[in-house]
């Protein structure tokens, strides 16, 4: 790619420039456009164990909105106070998005079919909450409790 100017006097190029444009690993979860932040957000617990309101299994961003009111350094927040590839909006994905991710995991790049466990930001009660194993060929989910190290993979939807 070369930049370019006219004037009266001609044209005149710029040197060529060669880039490669990066695009957000997506799947589809209720009809929307999901994206896959590319890496995990490393190791830690999934939130306080106060939070009993973070229950809805399809709705991750209003999950990690409730869990990121309470603040703290948790996995939820993570997503929460990400600001990357131009948007703010990541969250920690709901049980029910998780286990989509999953299931599109062989289609994606960078997403593991033997990845580990992620943990949703769904809650199972006020001491465990849900994740979703990647090492099954079938999305397998369990609870644990809230306060075991665990990893999740933030999204954002458009």
């Amino acid at each position: 790619m070369r930049a370019y100017a006219t004037t009266t006097s001609g044209t005149g190029y710029g040197n060529e420039v060669e880039f490669t444009a990066f695009g957000l690993e997506s799947f589809t979860f209720a009809g929307k456009k999901t994206y896959i932040f590319p890496t995990n957000s490393g190791a830690g617990i999934w939130g306080p164990d106060d939070v009993t309101a973070a229950t809805n299994t399809q709705d991750g961003a209003g999950n990690t909105a409730k869990i990121a009111l309470i603040g703290g350094a948790h996995l939820a927040n993570k997503c929460a106070d990400l600001d990357a590839y131009g948007h703010s909006d990541w969250y920690m994905p709901s049980y029910e998005e998780l286990k989509a991710l999953r299931t599109a995991a062989p289609d994606l790049d960078g997403i593991g079919e033997n990845d580990g466990s992620f943990w949703s930001s769904s809650e199972n009660s006020m001491e465990s909450a849900f994740f979703v194993d990647f090492n099954t060929a079938v999305p397998y989910a369990s609870s644990l409790p809230k306060n075991k190290s665990g990893q999740c993979r933030c999204v954002r939807q458009d």
